[in-house]
């Protein structure tokens, strides 16, 4: 009488997305062909999944705030023989983030003088790494936007357009 033997490997059963379908097959073997079937044990799965006793881990996984672990235990068992083993499955948050600086103007300043504003934004899922980047238009000359959101430099000068020869911003032609 040989004892029931795990197919699925222990440990990690990977990162699956919130609210999307999730269908596993949990497996293992008696080698003296019994019916094996399946039960949690211990541990809780993640809120939404459903597991049965053919060893089919189905569900679609509620909205997390952050990555969470549910791990638990798992029995096979053809009745007078069983063999337990401890998995894990991570549900993984995909909120957007959404912004809190409100659009538009970010104020009038002098040519020449530091700026520093730090853009501010809400996301659900802290876990996360939010990067900022420039999606069109361009930054006035000096400032840079680094991905944690930041926009700061040396505001530059606007330039002499009268300094450019054949330019002249009063209104007369001035070519040579």
């Amino acid at each position: 009488m040989a004892q029931i033997v795990w197919i699925t490997p222990a440990g990690s059963l990977g990162v699956i997305p919130e609210t999307k379908i999730y269908r596993n097959s949990l497996v293992a073997s008696d080698p003296d062909a019994g019916t094996v079937t399946y039960r949690v044990i211990a541990g809780t799965l993640p809120a939404g999944m459903q597991f049965s006793p053919a060893g089919l881990l189905t569900g679609t996984p509620y909205t997390v705030n952050e990555n969470v672990v549910s791990r638990f235990t798992v029995r096979a068992s053809t009745g007078a023989k069983i063999a337990d083993r401890t998995f894990s499955l991570t549900v993984t948050g995909n909120n957007v983030p959404t912004w809190t600086t409100p659009a538009g103007s970010l104020g009038e300043y002098y040519e020449v003088t530091y700026f520093s504003y730090q853009f501010q934004w809400d996301d659900n899922d802290p876990g996360d790494a939010v990067v900022v980047r420039l999606a069109a238009g361009q930054l006035p000359s000096g400032l840079t936007l680094t991905p944690t959101g930041l926009l700061s430099g040396w505001l530059q000068p606007t330039p002499d357009l009268n300094a450019i020869p054949g330019y002249d911003i009063t209104g007369s032609d001035n070519y040579p």
